[in-house]
C-alpha cells in the first residue's frame, strides 16, 4: 500500500523528524534520501518516505514519485502533494488547508483518502499553514493568543485568498461564528469524545482518583483545567502547549507528572496505548465538537458543497451543531470553562453542559433532551444563563 506524490516542497530535517516520529525503529532503506528537494522548510506526512534521488535529477521536482514506505489505513487512490502556498490553476485538483502539525496532517489526510475512494480520478494537494496557535508554542491559549480562532484564521484565509479549496479543522477549534462566505460541516464519524489521562511509567496513580495529593497535570485546556480542580482536591495543573509528541516528551522527562489530552487526537496519532485512561464524558465534560473533524469551504462552491455532502453523519452533525448553538448562544469559545457533549438517545438528543468558575470554585450544569439541535443548544445556552454562566464566563457585560 503506497503513496503517489505528484509534488513535494520539504527540508531535509522536517523529513528526517516527520519520518522518525512515524516509523519508530523501522529501517530506512538506503536509497531513502533527499536530493534536489526545496529548502522551504515545509512538513511532510509522519509516515512519508524519502524519495530515489534519480527520480528527481531527471525531473527537477519529484513527479508521480512513488513513497516507498505504507501508510497505514490509505489506499493507492489517493493522490497526495505538499505545496507553496502560491495559488495553482488545476481543474482536476483540490487544495485542501492544513495545520502542519502531525495529527493536523493524519486528519486531512483522512479527509483526502475519503474523498479519493468517492471518486479515483480526483487529485489532493494539501496546502501546509502555519497559524498564530502554532507560530507562538509558549503563550497560553488563555493569554496573548487566546481568542477564537487561534488555529483556525490562517486557514480561512488560504481559502478566502484562493490558495486552498477546502480546510480541515479539529472541530473543537473552530470558532462559534464564521463569516458568512464559508461553510462548516462535519465529516465522517466522531472519534472518542472523551478527556484521556496520560502519567508516566512510574506514576502512582491511573485514575483521576488515584493520583496522589501533590501530582502535577498539565494541560493547556482551562477547561480541563477548571473541572478537574472540581473534581479531585490537591491536584496541581500546570501549562503545558505544543503538539501532542512534544507533550509527551515532557511528560517523559519529567517536567508534570500526567498529562490530559484528548483521546482522539492520541487515537489518531496510534498513541492509544499510553491512555491510562478514559475519563467519563459526563464527569469531565469534553469541549463542544470534541473528537469530530470539520471541512470548512467557499459556501458558494456547490459542485464542493455536493462532493463533501457523503463526509456528513446525521447523528454527528446533528450533536455538534447543538453543542455549537450553545457555545455561540453563550458568546463563548475554546479559551474558557466550558462543557457539552450531546448525544442521540432512543431517537433524542440528550445534550449535558457544564460552566466552571477558572479555580473551579463553581461549576453549573444543566442536561437537556430535544429534537432539534439549534432549538436544544439555545434552551442549554438559556438555561445555564439563569444560572450564571455569563458571569463565570467574563462576558456578562
Amino acid at each position: 500500500m503506497s503513496w503517489w506524490y505528484n509534488r513535494l516542497s520539504t527540508s531535509t530535517e522536517a523529513v528526517k523528524r516527520a519520518t522518525k516520529a512515524s516509523v519508530g525503529s523501522a529501517k530506512r532503506p538506503p536509497h531513502m534520501r533527499v536530493s534536489g528537494l526545496s529548502a522551504a522548510g515545509l512538513p511532510v506526512f509522519p509516515s512519508l518516505a524519502m524519495v530515489d534521488p534519480s527520480s528527481v535529477a531527471s525531473r527537477g521536482t519529484v513527479a508521480s514519485t512513488r513513497a516507498a514506505y505504507p501508510v497505514q489505513g490509505l489506499s493507492r487512490r489517493a493522490i497526495i502533494s505538499m505545496a507553496h502556498l502560491q495559488p495553482r490553476t488545476m481543474p482536476t485538483t483540490l487544495r485542501i488547508a492544513t495545520r502542519r502539525s502531525p495529527l493536523a496532517m493524519v486528519q486531512t489526510r483522512s479527509v483526502a483518502e475519503t474523498l479519493c475512494k468517492q471518486d479515483p480520478s480526483l487529485e489532493v494537494e494539501l496546502v501546509p499553514v502555519q497559524t498564530q496557535g502554532d507560530i507562538d508554542k509558549t503563550a497560553p491559549v488563555t493569554g496573548p493568543i487566546s481568542g477564537k480562532g487561534v488555529f483556525i484564521d490562517a486557514l480561512r484565509d488560504a481559502i478566502t485568498q484562493g490558495r486552498a479549496e477546502l480546510a480541515v479543522h479539529s472541530m473543537k477549534d473552530v470558532p462559534a461564528t464564521a463569516p458568512d462566505s464559508l461553510a462548516l460541516q462535519t465529516f465522517g464519524r466522531r472519534a472518542d469524545v472523551r478527556d484521556a489521562l496520560v502519567v508516566r511509567e512510574d506514576a502512582q496513580g491511573r485514575s483521576l482518583v488515584d493520583l496522589p495529593p501533590d501530582t502535577v497535570v498539565g494541560t493547556s485546556s482551562i477547561r480541563r483545567r477548571a473541572l478537574l480542580a472540581t473534581l479531585v482536591n490537591g491536584i496541581a495543573t500546570m501549562p503545558l502547549r505544543g503538539n501532542v509528541d512534544t507533550r509527551l516528551r515532557r511528560l517523559d522527562e519529567g517536567v508534570c507528572d500526567a498529562l490530559l489530552l484528548a483521546s482522539a487526537g492520541l487515537d489518531r496519532l496510534g498513541l492509544g496505548e499510553r491512555i491510562a485512561q478514559r475519563i467519563d464524558p459526563e464527569v469531565l465534560v469534553p469541549a463542544p465538537g470534541q473528537g469530530a473533524l470539520a471541512v470548512e469551504f467557499n459556501a458558494r462552491d456547490d459542485e464542493l458543497k455536493d462532493r463533501l455532502r457523503s463526509g456528513i453523519h446525521g447523528d454527528v452533525e446533528d450533536c455538534v451543531r447543538a453543542e455549537r448553538e450553545l457555545t455561540r448562544r453563550l458568546g463563548a469559545d475554546c479559551a474558557v470553562p466550558l462543557g457539552a457533549h450531546g448525544v442521540r438517545e432512543n431517537g433524542k438528543l440528550r445534550m449535558i453542559a457544564v460552566v466552571a468558575a477558572p479555580d473551579g470554585s463553581r461549576l453549573l450544569r444543566v442536561e437537556l433532551t430535544g429534537d432539534d439541535p439549534i432549538e436544544l443548544g439555545g434552551q442549554a445556552a438559556d438555561s445555564l444563563e439563569r444560572l450564571g454562566a455569563r458571569e463565570l464566563l467574563g462576558n456578562d457585560g
